[in-house]
């Protein structure tokens, strides 16, 4: 086990381990805008044109160049100030596609444009940048790991000095709370927070508070704590950070609700994560051509997330290609239960991509 010194030798150890499950690296300084490489006009610029425009055109082949631009320049300013509905509005793009009217045999069309390509994460580029200076209305903050993909912000990480006992991993919470006020573009595409301080490291949404900044314990979702418990910060970046896991978080894990009135993101925890991806695999073997149609079970603890992962497996099921739009029916044993799930399925309707239904009786 290597044990970092301080913050700087800590970062390039992560570097290191992401450039190992698939990310490309560049330092921060070299990309700025007085850099020997420069990708932005400013430092007010969080997203890294050439890259994103390279990248649309890739995935969305024909589409016409100016429409790309315009989705560029979408993504840079949503047309939304405040932070939490921009963020939600560029999620949905990511998820569904960006709706551009097109030209097509002198015809207006709409048509979506993608900004990943789910199916082939290799088709994406990832681009881990460390030191990435951004200016906001008063400050310039400078995060120390950003994570791109196809030159759009999605992940921010902040680091503690493993050797300083004064600062802690709740340091880095609080410093990611400054840079929500203090530059909030930066956060407008992000998918996923994280701190890390050598013995300790925590994933969650844009809208986490510390109660909901958790570990993710699992690689493959099976074996926990892989590299022991001072290996958080490995475990976290070999078991989420991978260009595969991204994604899925992006297009299944992730759901908008309103709670008490607040608005708030929720990110699916490590146990979530795998426990649906299972759930799928096996409906997909119980359902085919000779399989014998048993889901399986899952069992869990009360306030563990259950309905949240029903949701999500309920927007994999639906959104399959190989199970062609099954009807899915959710049975509880309480009247209570049964309005508490059917409101958790109204917040996911984007993931389900329909309106569930409420029956008011057993027939």
């Amino acid at each position: 086990v290597m044990v970092a010194l301080n913050e700087d030798a800590y970062e390039m150890q992560c570097i290191e381990w992401l450039k190992a499950t698939g990310w490309n690296y560049v330092h921060g300084g070299v990309i700025a805008p007085e850099g020997t490489a420069p990708e932005r006009a400013t430092y007010k610029d969080v997203i890294l044109v050439d890259r994103v425009e390279e990248a649309l055109h890739r995935i969305n082949p024909g589409a016409p160049k100016d429409v790309l631009k315009r989705v560029r320049q979408m993504l840079e300013s949503p047309g939304e100030t405040d932070l939490l509905k921009a963020n939600e509005l560029v999620h949905r793009w990511f998820v569904e596609g960006v709706p551009m009217k097109v030209r097509e045999g002198g015809e207006e069309k709409t048509r979506r444009i993608s900004l990943v390509d789910f199916e082939n994460p290799a088709n994406n580029e990832w681009l881990v940048v460390n030191q990435f200076s951004v200016t906001g209305e008063n400050n310039t903050r400078r995060p120390d790991i950003v994570l791109f993909v196809n030159g759009i912000p999605v992940v921010v990480i902040e680091l503690k000095n493993p050797a300083d006992l004064e600062a802690d991993i709740w340091d880095a919470h609080n410093q990611l709370q400054t840079y929500k006020e203090q530059i909030p573009r930066l956060f407008y595409a992000n998918a996923l927070l994280a701190i890390a301080d050598g013995a300790d490291a925590r994933m969650g949404s844009l809208t986490a508070d510390k109660e909901r900044f958790l570990r993710w314990r699992s690689i493959d979702g099976v074996e926990r704590d892989p590299h022991g418990v001072f290996g958080h910060g490995q475990t976290m970046i070999e078991g989420l950070f991978t260009p595969k896991h991204i994604l899925e978080m992006i297009r299944y894990f992730t759901i908008f609700q309103t709670a008490g009135g607040k608005s708030v993101k929720v990110v699916c925890a490590y146990h979530q994560f795998f426990a649906v991806k299972k759930a799928f695999a096996r409906a997909l073997t119980a359902s085919a051509e000779g399989g014998d149609g048993r889901g399986g079970l899952m069992w869990h603890t009360q306030g563990s997330g259950k309905s949240i992962e029903m949701a999500c497996l309920a927007g994999m099921l639906a959104t399959s290609t190989k199970l062609e739009n099954p009807t899915i029916v959710l049975v509880t044993d309480r009247n209570n239960l049964d309005t508490q799930l059917y409101d958790t399925f109204v917040a996911a309707k984007a993931l389900l991509r329909q309106d569930p239904e409420l029956a008011d009786s057993r027939s």
